[in-house]
């Protein structure tokens, strides 16, 4: 039984004004009556001998079996709870007879004749769930025809040990093993009706059916594509309440309207999805809570609206979406309810106060969180051996919690109680009263637990030292915190944030703390944790090396508290409510920087240098800098140091309490644009100009970025002499000529300063690098983005030209990022004599070309160098290696490596080794596609080409 699916158009559902259960309305009718669903059938295909089948049907005495196939001699069942068989035959019953049938049933079928019969048979409505013990069960398949085994059985984990299956027709078992290779696994796929022996190790329940029998209705402005989604969603959560609770779903559909004015709610038996709840990341969750307020229906069998206080109709609820949330997502218990907890700090009503409807809704999202605590204190308070050992206050407590479905039996046992008092008192054990006095009392001990700045009665962070930490740090941790508050009361005039700081002398003495506020065990290399506004978690070290932990947390916060996020207007994503990312960025690196030079760490001017010089990677304007995901392909740090200038511009135009008072002004503006002109005395399109032409004067895009082309610049500095300009020029073109002519390695994108002496570099590279020129200087490069060099250094040493073209190149072609991480002392891109004869072998080409030198020249001073190394060249494989015989004796026997791959493969060859490895799985994969040689092979065929050419010197001296 399948699922239906119709759309709608034109007028739109009733809408509802608050995410809550509606029985007034009539319940829609399905599209599937009950009377289509019990006409559904499967049919099998019954051999001579013996069958192995599914009975998917109803309740039904096993006698009819022989009724419905006359060639029926035996029917067998198994007994999973005896682990024994439970047969009969047409005429006799024994004593372990079988008797009845169940669906979900697996059947051995004895049938006599010499022709098969066509056995046609009913499907249960609904769907089948079935229960599986301990050992082996024999049990049908009412899932879809073609499932792939894998993914039936994916449910039972690692309690699974095997499946097999009679094959009627060949007279033997079909097999699957989880721990078998798929070549040994005989059984692949499951077809409706079949029968299966399933071997576990536990107890399990088995939902086969999906979303069976639930009708999905879908606007037209629904897009198709997602359809499946919500259908899928909804499979998987029929599933979780199946198979923990064993709970069959009753008939029910969903609707997904786009014009829906709420998030998501019930009517009757139909649950409301709105375009907001279908694009929430946890849309599974959403129809969990929705599908629990379905069953509280069927469990409490109540005519029309729950008997219960509304904290337990909606708390019940949204605690079960919580339960789903872990199951599929992995989400740990403590972090769920310490997001609960700290949810629900705006409500200051006492839980028997939210007992009314109109008293609950009111409360919006929060008291749902509120109200899921609540569900959460019984469900523990219930599955405690006694109410002396019950400590929810503990950290972890909830992480250890069991699952005994309190929270659905006291719907079931409200089906027969007077009322709900004594069906709450029933279940959990103790009378409402008791309760309401029992959790107010926790409820404030875990608030202070968990959030001890809340108690202090300052609005300020509260900073905590744990751990042995030596008396000199904690004072510079202290000293520290003093500035940063001083630094924002004042000089900023941002105000305070109201959250408690955890500083570790390490991750041990952090342990009791961090499973309290992030709901798990602290991780490896801790270095910190925060959650602005509300708490951060950290060890020393870890503040002595990255000190903006300390500032960016408090910047979050105090924004946090002066434009909270429930008061702005959504935006779609990749925006941000409170404004473009690069305004976000700019006041955020801002206020870190002037809180490091305000500590003493490191000079405003320095970090101002080291902002714009890593600002001119990006020539995009700032105003593409919207979006989360344009901030993201520009490159987030280069981004952010673009946000720095502008806002470090607006800081000298406007003033530094400008930058905080954007967001104190956002919460009464009618958009970002409107806070912005308030706060800082100008239109965004006016900054936006006055940046553009600030920018231009202090961060100005590198020239290779700024142009139309891909290929390296050339830009003179100073007086150089017409007759250097065309020398230099003439080598440069001849370079680039060289590398994408001959050796087909196409170019690379930077910028080649040339300056007349280190004065005339000065302010150039101050601006491309962040730092002051050194004395002595001679050049300076990055690969792929620039090199600056005086013309006495391009004289002296022409090489350095070629070597960075070369680097820039390979950069290109086979970027860092693309490949995977290597060991300490190796490249990314292969072993280092494979980069060294490829950066060699250009190399050479070069000097041969440009310089006097010969090619034969060059290699005969490689070759004595080469006689040095004794070591096979298959050993240079990283820097310690390399070193361990001599930089340049190493480089001059990869040199003659390069020669023999250019030799046997082609020049070309060469750089289409770096052209392959982003698509490689390993460098020697790239190597074999570049050269057509496994790299065995060339090794042994260059050691007999060394033995001939360069033979190592006696003792390698």
């Amino acid at each position: 039984m399948q699922p239906t699916v119709r759309s709608f158009g034109g007028s739109a559902i009733a809408l509802l004004a608050v995410l809550v259960v509606l029985a007034t309305a009539p319940t829609r009718a399905s599209a599937q009556s009950e009377d289509a669903a019990d006409s559904e059938t499967v049919t099998t295909t019954l051999h001579p001998g013996w069958n192995m089948v599914g009975w998917l049907g109803p309740d039904a005495p096993a006698s009819e079996l022989f009724e419905a196939i006359p060639a029926l001699q035996r029917v067998s069942a198994w007994d999973p709870v005896h682990q024994r068989y439970l047969s009969r035959t047409r005429t006799t019953i024994p004593r372990h007879a079988l008797r009845d049938l169940r669906p979900g049933m697996g059947l051995w079928l004895k049938l006599g004749g010499d022709e098969p019969f066509e056995w046609t048979r009913p499907v249960v409505a609904g769907g089948v769930l079935v229960s599986l013990r301990a050992g082996r069960n024999l049990v049908g398949w009412a899932g879809t025809d073609g499932t792939a085994i894998e993914e039936a059985l994916r449910r039972f984990g690692g309690s699974l040990l095997a499946v097999s299956q009679w094959d009627a027709d060949s007279q033997g078992y079909d097999h699957y093993r989880p721990d078998a290779g798929h070549s040994r696994n005989t059984l692949v796929e499951l077809e409706r009706g079949d029968g299966l022996w399933v071997e576990l190790t536990a107890d399990a329940r088995w939902w086969q059916s999906e979303a069976a029998g639930v009708e999905f209705t879908f606007s037209d402005s629904v897009p198709a594509e997602r359809h499946a989604l919500v259908q899928n969603d909804m499979a998987s959560v029929v599933t979780f309440y199946a198979e923990r609770y064993g709970i069959k779903p009753p008939e029910f559909s969903v609707t997904v309207d786009f014009d829906l004015d709420i998030f998501a709610g019930v009517r009757a038996r139909e649950i409301l999805i709105s375009q907001a709840a279908l694009d929430y990341a946890y849309l599974g969750a959403t129809l969990a809570h929705e599908y629990f307020h379905i069953l509280q229906g069927r469990l409490g069998d109540y005519p029309a609206i729950d008997p219960s206080p509304r904290w337990m109709t909606e708390g019940a609820a949204t605690y079960a979406g919580g339960l789903y949330e872990r199951e599929r997502w992995g989400t740990p218990a403590e972090s769920l309810r310490l997001s609960r907890l700290r949810h629900s700090l705006a409500i200051s009503e006492q839980l028997d106060d939210l007992t009314l409807s109109r008293l609950f809704y009111r409360g919006a999202g929060p008291v749902y969180s509120l109200a899921a605590l609540a569900l959460e204190w019984l469900s523990g308070y219930a599955a405690a051996d006694s109410p002396d050992t019950f400590d929810p206050t503990g950290p972890g407590w909830s992480n250890q919690l069991p699952d005994h479905a309190t929270y659905v039996d006291y719907y079931a046992a409200l089906a027969s109680a007077d009322d709900w008092r004594e069906a709450f008192e029933a279940t959990f054990g103790l009378s409402p009263d008791d309760f309401y006095e029992s959790f107010e009392s926790y409820r404030s001990a875990l608030t202070l637990s968990r959030f001890p700045h809340l108690g202090d009665n300052e609005e300020r962070p509260l900073l905590v030292l744990v751990g042995d930490t030596p008396t000199e740090t904690e004072a510079a941790i202290r000293a520290r915190f003093a500035t940063m508050l001083e630094l924002f009361a004042t000089r900023l005039a941002a105000g305070s944030a109201d959250y408690a700081i955890y500083i570790g002398a390490d991750a041990d003495s952090l342990a009791d703390i961090y499973l309290a506020w992030a709901g798990t065990e602290v991780p490896e290399d801790f270095c910190s944790e925060a959650k602005q506004g509300v708490f951060l978690i950290a060890t020393v070290d870890c503040l002595e090396s990255s000190p903006r932990v300390l500032s960016g947390q408090h910047t979050y916060s105090v924004r946090a508290r002066l434009a909270p996020w429930e008061s702005l207007e959504p935006v779609e994503y990749p925006y941000d409510r409170r404004g473009p990312m690069w305004l976000l960025l700019g006041i955020d690196a801002y206020a870190d920087h002037v809180y490091a030079d305000a500590s003493g760490q490191q000079p405003l001017d320095s970090m101002r240098n080291q902002e714009r010089s890593r600002a001119r990677l990006l020539a995009e304007p700032l105003d593409t800098l919207a979006g989360w995901d344009q901030v993201i392909a520009a490159d987030f740090w280069r981004a952010r140091s673009l946000s720095f200038i502008a806002g470090d511009l607006l800081a000298e135009l406007a003033g530094e309490p400008a930058l905080f008072d954007y967001f104190r002004q956002l919460p009464s503006s009618a958009s970002w644009q409107e806070g912005f002109e308030t706060a800082f005395g100008m239109s965004v399109d006016d900054f936006y100009e006055a940046f553009e032409a600030h920018r231009a004067e202090v961060a100005p895009p590198f020239p290779h970025l700024a142009d139309d082309g891909h290929g390296p610049v050339l830009v003179f500095v100073g007086d150089v002499s017409a007759e250097q300009e065309a020398a230099i020029s003439t080598r440069f073109a001849g370079i680039r000529a060289l590398f994408s002519e001959r050796l087909q390695a196409g170019a690379a994108d930077y910028t080649l300063y040339v300056g007349t002496d280190p004065a005339s570099l000065a302010q150039v590279h101050v601006l491309t690098t962040g730092h002051d020129l050194p004395q002595d200087f001679c050049n300076a490069s990055r690969t792929g983005v620039y090199l600056i060099a005086t013309v006495d250094c391009i004289e002296s040493r022409p090489r350095r030209l070629q070597q960075h073209h070369s680097h820039s190149i390979r950069a290109h072609l086979a970027p860092s990022g693309s490949l995977p991480p290597a060991e300490r002392g190796h490249d990314r891109r292969g072993p280092l004599w494979l980069l060294l004869a490829i950066e060699a072998y250009a190399d050479n080409l070069a000097e041969s070309a440009l310089s006097p030198r010969t090619l034969d020249e060059i290699r005969a001073g490689q070759v004595t160098l080469a006689k040095r190394v004794v070591p096979a060249l298959s050993t240079l494989t990283g820097s310690a290696e390399v070193n361990a015989v001599g930089f340049w004796n190493a480089r001059a026997l990869s040199s003659i490596a390069g020669e023999l791959l250019a030799e046997r493969a082609g020049e070309a060859a060469l750089f289409d080794y770096f052209r392959r490895l982003p698509d490689a799985d390993t460098w020697q994969e790239a190597f074999e596609t570049a050269f057509g040689m496994n790299i065995e092979v060339f090794f042994e065929q260059f050691e007999a080409h060394r033995a001939g050419v360069t033979p190592p010197a006696d003792g390698g001296e």
